[in-house]
This record gives structure tokens, sequence and C-alpha cells, in this order.
């Protein structure tokens, strides 16, 4: 396994801002110059619930990882290592962590304990967006193979 000795990445939530969500940023730290701004959609906290809620914050091992999406088709993340009573929490491709009304449509919930990565927000609605960008982005930056270190703030 790859572990960049400088590779830790930062997420700083929001637990406050959304009884809906929870939204945050990610930094790169080992990265010196500006790079784009990162956000980061979660469940709402309600106490570590699986399936339910975001999880606590704390620091944990994220390990390559393989899923597939709705369709089967397989994508490379990384799957968070050591979170209390929970498996399976990976970094995620999606726009929405909650049932909502965007523009007039109703949309579902697209993950259910993970992380989602985009590179806008909308608190409103609420969401993140281009979400397969910024992880497109995650992936060039600290590498698909690559393990690393998070650090979750609130």
């Amino acid at each position: 396994m790859n572990i960049k000795s400088m590779a830790k990445v930062l997420l700083q939530r929001d637990t406050g801002a959304s009884n809906k969500v929870t939204f945050g940023k990610l930094y790169l730290t080992w990265i010196k110059d500006k790079h784009p701004d990162i956000y980061t959609i979660e469940l709402p906290d309600k106490n570590n619930k699986p399936d339910a809620s975001c999880i606590p914050a704390g620091i944990y091992t994220c390990i390559p990882h393989v899923t597939k999406n709705s369709l089967g088709v397989e994508r490379k993340t990384w799957q968070l290592q050591g979170v209390p009573n929970r498996s399976g929490v990976n970094f995620d491709i999606a726009n929405y962590a909650c049932d909502c009304v965007d523009g007039g449509v109703q949309k579902h919930a697209e993950i259910k304990g993970c992380i989602a990565v985009g590179f806008g927000i909308d608190e409103g609605v609420p969401k993140i967006t281009k979400s397969h960008d910024a992880m497109v982005y995650l992936l060039n930056q600290i590498g698909v193979n690559t393990t690393f270190e998070i650090e979750i703030k609130d």
C-alpha cells in the first residue's frame, strides 16, 4: 500500500448549518497553492446512527476502494477505516443527502452515511454540485491507489 507521506486531508464541517444535511469543506493540506474549493455533504448529525447520520469527528485512515454505482459501473474511491459502529463509509459521487425539491423537481437522497464531494454548494436546496468533477480531481491529486489520513473537525 502506498501511503502518501504528506497526504493529510482535513474536512472542516459545519454541523449547525442545516438540520437536513451536514456541509463541509475539504482541504488537501500538502497543496501549498490554493486549490479549488471542495465541498462535502453528509447526512445530518444523528449520534452516528448507521445509514442516518454523518460520521463522528475524528481521524481516520482512507484506503483505496472500488464501488459500483446504481448501473453497476465500477468506480474508484476510498473507504474510511475505523468509523465507530459503522462500515462501508466511502467518499462518493452524489449531490443530495436528503430528499428535497430542486428547481421544482423532487430529488431523493443519494447517500446513506458516506461523504459526497463537489465543487459547488447550494445551501437553499440543500445540495452540492459538480460532484463527478470533484471526485476526478481528488483521484488525480491524491492518487487512486493511495492510502491517506483524514481529520474530520466539527
